[in-house]
């Protein structure tokens, strides 16, 4: 602390910076050790990169309080709170996205399905909007009128599908 006592708040800031990156690393190598099947395994390096971010975060606000107690220039300290609680929010909101991203992937195809059965139902409904201002439905329209003036109606046979 003697050391950090003598240094600047940029470069306090600029070592926090360069030290929020080497965790980053060092959490990346963490994850990659835990196997896709090791339920066990994935919780405790999840506990232990919770500890590791929580220690350097508490190690970093005590570092710029010491530093803010000894340094008089209030302007200073509250840009440096600012950038570094903006970058905070930043990797929360990562944090937040590693949280949604983890669906099973038979919710996300369940999710897709349903999406997909949305839009289908949605293009019928357009179709069938589109097909009675359609030529053929008002021909066919036309010839019931025809049809039904002569006291004769029109049968449709269904398609037995051989040919």
């Amino acid at each position: 602390m003697d050391q950090n006592s003598n240094n600047t708040e940029e470069e306090i800031v600029q070592r926090h910076r360069k030290e929020k990156k080497e965790l980053q690393a060092k959490i990346q190598a963490l994850k990659k050790t835990a196997t896709k099947g090791d339920k066990k395994k994935k919780k405790e390096v999840s506990e232990e990169i919770l500890k590791l971010e929580t220690d350097q975060e508490k190690r970093h606000s005590d570092e710029l309080s010491a530093f803010n107690a000894q340094n008089v220039n209030v302007n200073d300290v509250t840009a440096t709170l600012d950038s570094i609680s903006l970058e905070e929010a930043g990797k929360g909101s990562e944090e937040v996205k590693q949280c949604e991203g983890r669906v099973s992937k038979a919710q996300r195809r369940r999710e897709k399905k349903a999406i997909e059965l949305k839009e289908r139902q949605q293009r019928i409904s357009q179709q069938e909007a589109d097909n009675k201002l359609g030529v053929r439905h008002l021909e066919t329209k036309k010839i019931k009128q025809i049809l039904k003036e002569r006291n004769l109606k029109l049968n449709e046979i269904p398609s037995d599908g051989n040919w």
